[in-house]
């Protein structure tokens, strides 16, 4: 087990997430979370996704969906796509939207003074999204997926991005 200054994980993205977004008081359990949970029938599919990759073995949800039997789809190219997109899409993906779902819970009405904790969670959840280094050398999170698949959607034509940042 690595130590992390910041006491968080990728991994903790995940195992963490019952107690952050089913079970926590400020409006749990989150909409989005609650979509995922109904759909694999567990609250670390994520983990349960990337370990698998990682291992090589079946990845069985309780309902049947979802499904990756990685011990025969075994071939490195599978399980590296596997892991980096589970991390990405399964693992941060939550975590950016729990962090979103936190900020808009804590927002306090009428208390100009009392929304430090829902600014804090935004910004959080804002660098989840985009990632420590926004470079175009670095390749990972969301930002960059997002302007990956932007053309697959069809929305490059629609939605240019800018040519500086």
């Amino acid at each position: 087990m690595v130590e992390h200054i910041s006491g968080r994980d990728i991994e903790g993205f995940s195992t963490s997430a019952k107690a952050r977004m089913w079970e926590c008081s400020n409006g749990c359990p989150y909409a989005e979370y609650s979509s995922f949970y109904d759909y694999y029938g567990t609250h670390t599919y994520a983990d349960e996704w990337v370990k698998g990759a990682i291992d090589g073995i079946n990845v069985a949800y309780p309902r049947g969906r979802g499904s990756a039997d990685f011990s025969r789809f075994n071939d490195d190219a599978t399980r590296v796509e596997a892991i980096k997109k589970g991390t990405v899409y399964l693992n941060i993906w939550m975590y950016v939207v729990r962090e979103f779902e936190d900020a808009v819970g804590d927002c306090e009405d009428s208390c100009i003074n009392c929304n430090d904790d829902p600014v804090h969670a935004w910004d959080e959840g804002v660098a989840f999204y985009t990632g420590s280094l926004v470079r175009p050398q670095v390749r990972a999170f969301f930002h960059h997926l997002a302007t990956t698949r932007r053309h697959t959607c069809r929305l490059a034509s629609s939605y240019p991005l800018p040519t500086t940042v």
